[in-house]
Order: structure tokens, then sequence, then C-alpha cells
């Protein structure tokens, strides 16, 4: 792979999309890496969020350390995957070209089987009742905070 005229776009900007950005960068390869996450945080630590919540620290001491080199596009959905011309489409409307595509997307919080509740807590999913809410994000804790 050479990092002039490969275009690698990881969807993803969470634990994984970053620690693959990690090791592209350790390998001389993260010039032609375009990251799209689709939370306008940067990329943080997930599994310390709650001491963000219980106020031990900060939001920025979790976040995560990004190499130089790839572009990061933050705030951003990728809605679909273009696969005839190579490219991913987000929801501002921007399309990203890619010759290598990795889905790193995570997961969503899982809501229990209760009256009022459904499915998953994530984008594009029911509202939740007020007065419930999902601790999975960062904006969720900053919510929770409040």
């Amino acid at each position: 792979m050479t990092s002039t005229t490969s275009r690698t776009v990881v969807v993803g900007g969470g634990t994984a999309g970053v620690r693959l950005v990690d090791r592209l960068a350790a390998l001389g390869a993260a010039d032609g890496v375009t990251v799209i996450g689709e939370e306008p945080h940067p990329p943080y630590n997930r599994l310390l969020l709650d001491g963000v919540l219980a106020g031990r620290y900060p939001p920025e001491v979790v976040e995560l350390p990004r190499p130089d080199g790839p572009a990061y596009l933050s705030g951003v959905r990728a809605v679909r995957i273009d696969r005839d011309d190579a490219a991913v489409v987000c929801d501002n409307g921007d399309r990203v070209p890619y010759d290598t595509l990795v889905l790193a997307t995570g997961s969503s919080a899982v809501l229990p089987p209760l009256r009022g509740l459904s499915g998953t807590a994530g984008p594009g999913s029911p509202r939740l009742p007020e007065g419930v809410r999902t601790f999975r994000t960062m904006d969720d804790c900053l919510a929770l905070a409040q």
C-alpha cells in the first residue's frame, strides 16, 4: 500500500477506528486515510465516561490521541456506500472516495424489553420516553451530567 495513491476510508471514529489509524500511522501509511465519525467530539475512550459523569475529570481527559496524517470528518454521518463509484456518501452531501473501506461503526445501547422502549438507542432510533436515558456516548454523558 502506498500512501500517495491509496485512499482508505474508516467509517467510525471510536476506539476500533482510531486504533486502526494508529497502526497505519506506525507503518507510515496514514496519509491517504480519512476517518468519518458521526459524533461531533474528538475520539475518546468510552470506558472512562463514568469518570467524566462523576466529575473526576473533564471530557478532554478521555480523548484518544490522533496521529498526524489522516483527515478527520467529525459530526458527519455516513449514510450510504456507493460501491459502483467506490465512495461513502455522507449526510452533509459529501462523497468520500475510497480504495479501501473499513467499517468500524461500533455498537448502540441495547434497551431492555420495557413498555415504552424498543430496539436500540442510536441515530434513527425512536425517541426515548421522558426521564429515560442511555449512557453510551459523550453526548449521553454530558446530558446526564446536567
